[in-house]
């Protein structure tokens, strides 16, 4: 496997199955719990892609992300 990755929200641009495709196992999650159980989990995660949404979640999960010492997030949505 190439890597894992947490993939939350909508997948509108068929982002899981490419990556799938590429070789990654991709964990789906469509709500904050789960993507809190996800990133809680035994396995360590490469990379966390968030979908575009309501600007709201986006920002909880974000601020969620933020709060796992052993995640960095290069691009953050802008504070509203």
């Amino acid at each position: 496997m190439a890597g894992k990755v947490i993939h939350f929200g909508w997948d509108d641009c068929y982002r899981v199955q490419v990556l799938r495709y590429l070789g990654y196992e991709v964990c789906e999650s469509e709500s904050l719990d789960e993507l809190r159980r996800n990133l809680e989990g035994e396995n360590a995660v490469d990379a966390v892609i968030i979908s575009e949404g309501l600007p709201r979640i986006i920002y909880q999960a974000s601020a969620l992300l933020r709060s796992d010492p052993g995640l960095l997030s290069r691009n953050d949505p802008p504070v509203r």
